[in-house]
């Protein structure tokens, strides 16, 4: 799970505001729901996300399937 935030000058300019995952097997539901929060609040090479740039975010998913 990864969160990508604009450029308020330039809205097609983003970058990494946090990141986080695993390489083991979880339930898609579960996955989601324990990494969209660990990449927003817990990454820690950046403060949390705050409620103010929630209108710049993007959020994007990565799944690994049949991976070796």
């Amino acid at each position: 799970m990864s969160w990508h935030k604009s450029s308020t000058k330039n809205k097609k300019e983003q970058s990494l505001r946090g990141c986080k995952g695993s390489f083991s097997s979880l339930k898609l539901l579960d996955g989601l729901a324990e990494f969209s929060l660990n990449s927003a609040l817990k990454d820690t090479r950046f403060s949390p996300i705050t409620a103010q740039e929630i209108p710049f975010l993007q959020c994007g998913v990565s799944l690994l399937t049949d991976f070796e």
